[in-house]
C-alpha cells in the first residue's frame, strides 16, 4: 500500500509517501461531490456572464438602431 499509520487524536490514519493523508471512502465520495458543485457553480457563472455580454451588445446595436434579431 506504501502507506503508513499515524495516530490522529484516537484514531489511526494512513499517509502516503509524501506526508498526504489518504482519504476514507466517505471523505473522497463527499470531495468529489464537492468538486461536482464547484464545478457546476463556474459553469452556470460562466454562462451569466456570457448572456449579460450579449445582453450589452444586442442593447448598443439597438442603440445604433439596428435589430439583433434581423441579423
Amino acid at each position: 500500500l506504501d502507506s503508513w499509520l499515524v495516530p490522529d487524536g484516537a484514531a489511526l490514519r494512513l499517509y502516503d509517501p509524501l506526508g498526504e493523508r489518504r482519504l476514507t471512502k466517505a471523505e473522497a465520495r463527499e470531495m468529489d461531490a464537492e468538486t461536482a458543485w464547484k464545478e457546476a457553480e463556474a459553469q452556470r457563472a460562466e454562462a451569466q456572464t456570457e448572456r449579460e455580454a450579449r445582453e450589452r451588445a444586442w442593447a448598443k446595436l439597438r442603440d445604433l438602431g439596428i435589430d439583433p434579431d434581423t441579423l
